[in-house]
């Protein structure tokens, strides 16, 4: 009888299941899947890996989508106003190439005119005190995207912001929050042929959200409010974009946003600019130090960001970018991880001192958060506990 049933459960085992016929082909496919979630997972909290070893991360899809990936690192130096005090705010859900700003700021595409656009902005002006509203804020030129593209979605970004001046002369804090503020966009031609700056004017009177950031308590108070110190934190502070909204996950037009709103368009110091806001809840984070040893004529602070975007490119370019299709296993999990981000988002913010993770140990650590969801049918459950270590 004994004999019977085995002989029964082995015939129904290889009926339902062919795989069966190679014993370790069940290990070695959850193996790669738990792999491939816990790269994306490690990819989202460390944007500037993913840059760095030349990752593949890409938003998964209940339906694959061919699409190609680039990643971009801006390496920015700057310095505080005399009183020793700075602000920036930092936005990285936009990207737009050359052609697609002229055509959105000048209709008429004028080819001696540059196009370009920022996502940082930054206030380092003598009359910034960290006590009340300031008005004198300057964008930070974006690396100029000459290759052109249809639609784009950003994976992951991260910001860094470092006191790189004087061991001696170290002072200061640097502080950061997360909002949901109305971002202004600004994309901008110039008036004339002349090189591309590398910081711009913003016209204040289109540009009056960023006024109160010039009282720091706004920022020091603010969603998930962290403040490190630069003599005890010497690497500074980062914080990490989340796709918290769900319409960050979607394709956008080169050179737009979501659902723009209407389009203002100003004049400020030979250059024309286009200023719009888009009705999505986008991810914003601002950034301030104060006390910060000021030595003059010399940049004492070092801002890194990192960028991973997803392209769909045009037709013609087909046979040159090779488009891939993101693993469809990793694709069937978009309905467990989404809530986890949603959840680490809420509960522990993204915004840290600045510290160095092991790849291969961070990556194990996911992988048995993962392991250890299975059991309970609720993989992304594990995930939230490991958010302090994630980012």
């Amino acid at each position: 009888m004994q004999r019977l049933t085995s002989a029964l459960l082995r015939q129904l085992n290889k009926t339902k299941w062919n795989h069966a016929a190679e014993p370790t082909l069940y290990k070695s496919v959850n193996d790669y899947h738990d792999n491939m979630l816990a790269e994306y997972v490690y990819g989202i909290f460390h944007p500037d890996v993913v840059y760095r070893d030349n990752l593949t991360i890409k938003a998964p899809s209940i339906v694959p989508i061919p699409t190609s990936t680039f990643a971009f690192k801006e390496t920015y130096f700057t310095k505080p106003n005399e009183q020793g005090n700075i602000a920036f705010c930092w936005n990285p859900n936009y990207l737009g190439s050359n052609q697609e700003i002229q055509a959105l700021v000048d209709s008429s595409i004028n080819p001696l005119r540059s196009g370009f656009f920022s996502c940082l902005y930054e206030n380092n002006h003598e009359s910034l005190t960290g006590n009340g509203t300031n008005t004198n804020w300057h964008a930070v030129t974006y690396r100029r995207i000459n290759q052109d593209f249809s639609k784009y979605r950003l994976t992951s970004a991260c910001l860094k912001i470092k006191y790189i001046g004087k061991v001696l002369n170290q002072s200061g804090q640097f502080s950061a929050c997360a909002s949901f503020m109305e971002f202004p966009r600004t994309a901008c031609t110039l008036q004339n042929d002349i090189a591309i700056p590398s910081t711009y004017p913003l016209h204040q009177f289109a540009h009056p959200q960023l006024d109160a950031l010039g009282d720091f308590d706004v920022i020091r108070q603010g969603q998930w409010a962290k403040s490190v110190s630069i003599v005890q934190q010497p690497d500074g502070i980062t914080v990490v974009w989340l796709p918290v909204d769900s319409l960050s996950a979607v394709f956008v037009d080169n050179a737009d946003t979501i659902d723009t709103k209407e389009l203002t368009t100003v004049y400020p110091e030979g250059m024309t600019q286009a200023v719009w806001k888009c009705k999505n809840a986008n991810m914003t984070f601002d950034l301030c130090g104060f006390g910060i040893s000021s030595e003059s004529n010399i940049n004492t602070i070092c801002v890194e960001a990192y960028y991973n975007y997803e392209i769909l490119v045009r037709e013609e370019q087909m046979p040159y970018f090779r488009p891939t299709v993101i693993d469809t296993k990793l694709a069937a999990q978009v309905e467990k991880y989404a809530p986890a981000l949603k959840q680490i988002s809420s509960v522990a913010g993204t915004i840290t001192p600045t510290k160095s993770h092991e790849a291969p140990t961070t990556m194990s650590r996911i992988r048995d958060a993962l392991k250890e969801g299975y059991k309970f049918a609720e993989p992304y459950l594990p995930l939230i506990k490991l958010a302090a270590t994630l980012i």
